[in-house]
């Protein structure tokens, strides 16, 4: 059993011991009461706690495990298989742990451990989905911690000139019609690969299911995340016309997951300026802003529920109309002073 000691400041304070950590080093909790008694007695508590955790079968990752089960039939078939990945390829550190013997300490260690080889969104998301476990299956944890800041990816937003040397080198390319989905209504690589023929109806596009690929190996058709994922996208005669020419069901050839890397490969085959292919669905929505979209109207055609992600991830400048913009302010500034001195 601990013994207390006394402190300077009149109150006792007992140590248990807690383990060891990385390095090997002894690890000991402190806990501190006003009088002996009650400090040995937290200590003894604690140490009782202890025992008893190390006798429960479950550990950290087969909680997480189990907690991917539990939420698979409502979750998306691609976020099942991330959440296999993170299982397999994270929480070394932490998934052999007793469950009801984790501490706050142990789960900021593991944190940090993670955010010295990954980016503060992969921390962020490893971290959420221990979170979530954590919330199920030992719903008395608490702990405040500390994660790493996600830096924001500065991404490259193809101009206008560019998106038509895209598309007068991918025309009549299966490429072809996944490019002006996303170019010219915003959608992602999940949808423009799910888009059909029923899916026009009166000159506007319906977007109503998305293609995925699950942790099953197979594709899958699912519907929209929320309920803003259900949106009607206004489409030009042109491309009214050019969607309508394709004769079949689904207008895609591609899937999702293979519609990144062939676009990749196909912008370097032609020689042209490389963009990602998610590029294109920023270019939409900043050339929208740009022509005045009311931003509560983009949100609606971006299929999001509120202004968030458009504020901080989607709506970007574009160097031309910048510099044109930078004009314009000058103009401002000269009109200002010239007003200035004609009163003088």
């Amino acid at each position: 059993m601990a013994t207390a000691k006394k402190l300077p400041s009149g109150s006792w304070r007992a140590r248990a011991y807690a383990g060891k950590d990385e390095a090997g080093k002894s690890i000991y909790k402190s806990f501190t009461a006003p009088t002996k008694k009650e400090a040995e007695l937290l200590a003894a508590q604690y140490v009782a706690q202890e025992a008893r955790a190390q006798e429960t079968g479950m550990r950290v990752g087969e909680a997480i495990a189990a907690y991917i089960e539990l939420k698979k039939e409502t979750l998306s078939p691609a976020t099942v298989l991330n959440y296999k990945c993170y299982l397999k390829n994270h929480y070394a550190g932490i998934k052999d742990k007793s469950l009801q013997g984790l501490r706050a300490e142990d789960v900021q260690r593991f944190v940090s451990v993670e955010a010295a080889t990954f980016g503060g969104k992969t921390v962020s998301n490893v971290y959420g989905l221990l979170s979530g476990a954590l919330k199920v299956y030992r719903p008395d944890f608490s702990a405040v911690v500390t994660l790493p800041r996600k830096k924001k990816n500065k991404i490259q937003i193809p101009t206008a000139e560019q998106i038509a040397m895209y598309y007068n080198a991918v025309k009549g390319h299966p490429l072809e019609i996944p490019f002006l989905l996303a170019s010219q209504c915003g959608l992602r690589a999940s949808e423009a690969a799910a888009v059909r023929r029923e899916d026009i109806r009166g000159g506007k596009l319906c977007i109503c299911r998305a293609r995925v690929r699950g942790d099953d190996g197979r594709i899958h058709e699912k519907e929209p995340k929320t309920e803003a994922g259900y949106r009607e996208l206004p489409l030009t005669d042109e491309l009214l016309r050019i969607l309508l020419s394709v004769d079949r069901e689904r207008l895609s050839l591609i899937d999702a997951d293979q519609i990144p890397n062939r676009w990749a490969k196909f912008l370097k085959q032609k020689g042209l300026p490389p963009c990602g292919f998610h590029a294109l669905r920023h270019y939409f929505a900043s050339r929208a802003a740009l022509a005045g979209v009311p931003k509560m109207y983009l949100v609606e055609l971006m299929g999001h529920s509120s202004s968030r992600m458009l504020d901080q991830v989607y709506i970007h400048t574009f160097p031309d109309e910048r510099a044109q913009f930078a004009a314009l302010l000058q103009g401002v500034s000269k009109a200002f002073f010239d007003e200035i001195r004609h009163e003088m």
